[in-house]
């Protein structure tokens, strides 16, 4: 696991953490959201991810988000448009898992979202179903 210094857009409370587990590109976000700058926060971060997995070979993504603070259900739409638009280098799977209840309510609608673009993505609370999800555990 390697430590990501703070992108453009993510404040100083915001970082990442990538590591791999079996084809899987394991992402670990902490910090909170800032009113105004979730939408260019989240990008930088989806941005980060894109990168991570051409140069791994990955299209298959965990997030696991410590993430604090609200999402409209515009940003939620947005994120997961501009997510679809991004280049993985096949299909992207991707789970994301919010272990901050409220941000896990909110993501729930860019799940909805997902499926009307036909995106392969699922929103989680609980960290050890996605990774069956995912094929990652048993």
């Amino acid at each position: 696991m390697h430590f990501i210094k703070p992108n453009i857009g993510l404040n100083a409370q915001h970082s990442a953490y990538f590591s791999v587990e079996k084809n899987v590109l394991i992402v670990h976000s902490v910090g909170h959201r800032q009113p105004g700058m979730v939408l260019e926060q989240s990008m930088c971060l989806f941005k980060r991810i894109e990168e991570e997995s051409v140069r791994r070979g990955l299209n298959s993504v965990l997030v696991i988000s410590e993430v604090t603070g609200r999402l409209s259900r515009q940003d939620c739409q947005n994120i997961t448009e501009f997510i679809n638009q991004l280049e993985f280098g096949g299909k992207l799977k991707l789970a994301m898992v919010s272990l901050d209840f409220s941000s896990y309510l909110d993501t729930i609608f860019a799940e909805q979202w997902a499926v009307k673009l036909n995106f392969h993505g699922r929103v989680f609370h609980d960290e050890g179903v996605a990774r069956k999800w995912l094929a990652l555990e048993g």
